[in-house]
């Protein structure tokens, strides 16, 4: 039985059917650009909130 994993990004499964999927390095770098803006967005919104923080 082939183990299972999923991507920590889209949650897919790199496995199907006990195949692994064929590599894709476009793919790849579009998911760690995806990865990237969502982790500035969620710094930037941290500050903001932060910020309000120390105001009040």
């Amino acid at each position: 039985m082939a183990l299972r994993t999923r991507d920590p990004v889209t949650g897919v499964p790199d496995m199907e059917d006990g195949v692994l999927n064929s590599y894709d390095p476009s793919a790849s770098c579009h998911d760690a650009v995806v990865f990237s803006r969502l982790s500035r967005r969620r710094h930037i919104d941290l500050q903001r909130f932060t910020s309000c923080l120390c105001h009040s």
